[in-house]
């Protein structure tokens, strides 16, 4: 039996670097070549629905029977109308990730591929946006929360109960890449694609064989084979190739439960190295600053302050586009700052990001913008990152002291 367990540990370490190696072969070639991030799947998403051959959208009337199919909906497609509709498609409008208009319909598309953390009201924000801007009424407003593989839930912080007030129960529609959108582009978009329209026609088989390999439906086998090599090499022989696939499932639940392990040790390093003292900190600093929100994970990293004299805003830190950032943040979306406190906190933060009608914020400086990745975790256990942090709040709470929030 002890023998088993360190032929399954030394499997699950093997497992480990080499899924690791096709990770990192995957992010030097797609991330450097291609920006590869939400924002490049969403302006994807938007050429291909925006896509059309004098009046018709094949593409988009395609994603329209896509959504009515999921939810049971019956909205109009493009063919339907007896006159063709006004149809408008942008990325970003009011950052949202894809806006498709179709006359008075609208369908925002919010994109989590990546794992992207909810902002506070944002599906709220975009819901009363796309209202108050093209009058459209709320039965045919319909948001697309779209993740990766199913398994990220949208936050109640973001999809509030104002939010879904403002939706019809099945408005609001869960759908993935992996199950739904893979599959779309597979058995229907590409059918109906004219090979002869070679650019069209090649652009979607190869996004199609893009997120194959993100899902790893191709790469599974190369790891498993050179998984068998490597046991071959290091003299763990199995007496069948059965017995040697049990074995990799056993090194993969083995790897499973050391990623658990990994995800507590996490939580309890934040807590000590960042939690606790961050609340020591602030409470010397000033009786009336809160550590109202704080959550940290393999993944996730997410601080936020509040000071009883701030009535519109609090300090966030947390991840945007894979590194940590923080500033300010605005309590509701609703709720904005004058321009005269938007001017103020310009010239305080000049080098920091945020567009004209928003607070400020900046990423993290190197080494410690990174500190979702498993590694990087270990060093906050030095006490670097914790001080960091508190230099990091001081300085906004310094600029701010004499600025209505």
């Amino acid at each position: 039996m002890e023998e088993n367990n360190e032929k399954l540990k030394q499997i699950a370490l093997w497992l480990y670097d080499l899924t690791r190696e096709e990770t990192i072969v995957k992010k030097n070639i797609l991330y450097e070549n291609s920006n590869n991030n939400e924002n490049w799947h969403s302006r994807i998403m938007r050429m291909l629905l925006d896509y059309h051959e004098e009046k018709n959208y094949p593409i988009l009337d395609s994603f329209i029977d896509l959504l009515n199919n999921e939810m049971n909906l019956s909205i109009n497609k493009v063919s339907d109308y007896k006159h063709p509709p006004r149809i408008e498609c942008y990325n970003e409008w009011e950052n949202i990730d894809v806006l498709i208009k179709i006359d008075n319909n609208a369908i925002i598309i919010e994109n989590k591929i990546y794992w992207a953390v909810d902002q506070d009201h944002q599906i709220e924000r975009y819901i009363k946006s796309v209202k108050s801007d093209y009058m459209i009424e709320s039965n045919n407003i319909y948001v697309v929360y779209l993740t990766s593989d199913g398994n990220k839930i949208v936050s109640d912080y973001s999809y509030t109960d104002e939010a879904k007030s403002q939706l019809d129960n099945n408005h609001f529609i869960p759908l993935n890449y992996k199950k739904n959108i893979l599959p779309w582009l597979k058995d229907k978009v590409l059918i109906e694609v004219d090979p002869e329209n070679k650019i069209l026609y090649s652009s979607i088989v190869l996004y199609i064989n893009f997120l194959d390999n993100i899902f790893k439906q191709q790469d599974n086998n190369q790891i498993i084979y050179k998984l068998i090599e490597k046991m071959e090499k290091n003299g763990i022989e199995m007496s069948s190739l059965d017995n040697c696939f049990n074995s990799v499932i056993g090194a993969s639940k083995l790897l499973e439960s050391l990623n658990n392990i990994k995800e507590k040790r996490i939580i309890e390093t934040a807590k000590v190295h960042i939690t606790e003292p961050l609340e020591k900190f602030l409470k010397n600093l000033d009786k009336d600053l809160i550590l109202y929100k704080n959550d940290f994970s393999l993944g996730n990293f997410d601080i936020r302050i509040k000071h009883k004299s701030w009535k519109m805003c609090h300090i966030h830190l947390g991840i945007w586009q894979y590194k940590n950032y923080g500033g300010l943040a605005y309590n509701e979306a609703n709720i904005s700052l004058s321009q005269k406190v938007l001017d103020m906190l310009k010239e305080k933060f000049p080098a920091w990001k945020g567009d004209n009608n928003e607070p400020k914020w900046i990423y993290f400086d190197r080494p410690y913008r990174d500190y979702f990745i498993l590694e990087t975790w270990k060093l906050i256990e030095n006490g670097k990152f914790e001080e960091y942090i508190e230099r990091f709040i001081k300085d906004i709470l310094d600029k701010v002291k004499d600025v209505e929030l």
